[in-house]
């Protein structure tokens, strides 16, 4: 082999050449990208390069990033292994054409990959932000509530000791009248004794009259 990195493949009518793809890059939260792929012939394509770091994401995150991955993979495999084998007279300029053309649609791959990273890790976050929102949002609901009971119990309080003090009011009412009514009946009792004691007088004073007269 001429250069290195070039991997060699017989394929069904002579040699074919294929170049590796180079790793790809290191997103913020993730470890480095996958390697590149191995060099593709005229038969049968390279093995994909194995895949990057996980990054601090969720399942789901993961689960998308490796279907489009092996979608990816596929692709390359297709394009890389699905020409027919070169044939002896290929020259070595179209094959370096080739291979700067498959190193560039895998840079281009990579970096579409990484920002579509970039966005998933941006839309982990605004979810994140929304989700402690959503928990302030409850907090405050149930703080308010918290303060409408407290409320409530103040008001039934002071709706109690309301209804005491009428009934004590009450009560005194009562009791006022009953010392009037006392009142009027002592007095009552008071005219009768004098109504008594005037005619036991009256009495009196025609007893001795009658007597003086007989006298």
């Amino acid at each position: 082999m001429a250069n290195p990195g070039i991997g060699r493949h017989l394929g069904g009518g002579g040699e074919g050449r294929g170049r590796g793809g180079g790793g790809g890059g290191g997103g913020e939260r993730g470890g480095g990208g996958g390697g590149g792929g191995g060099g593709g012939g005229g038969g049968g394509g390279g093995g994909g390069g194995g895949g990057g770091g996980r990054g601090g994401g969720g399942r789901r995150r993961r689960r998308r990033r490796r279907r489009r991955r092996r979608r990816r993979r596929r692709r390359r495999r297709r394009r890389r292994g699905g020409g027919e084998g070169g044939g002896g007279g290929e020259g070595e300029e179209e094959e370096e054409e080739e291979e700067e053309e498959e190193e560039e649609e895998e840079e281009e791959e990579e970096e579409e990959e990484e920002e579509e990273e970039e966005e998933e890790e941006e839309e982990e976050e605004e979810e994140e932000e929304e989700e402690e929102e959503e928990e302030e949002e409850e907090e405050e609901e149930e703080e308010e509530e918290e303060e409408e009971e407290e409320e409530e119990e103040e008001e039934e309080e002071e709706e109690e000791e309301e209804e005491e003090e009428e009934e004590e009011e009450e009560e005194e009412e009562e009791e006022e009248e009953e010392e009037e009514e006392e009142e009027e009946e002592e007095e009552e009792e008071e005219e009768e004794e004098e109504e008594e004691e005037e005619e036991e007088e009256e009495e009196e004073e025609k007893k001795s009259r009658c007597a003086k007269r007989s006298s």
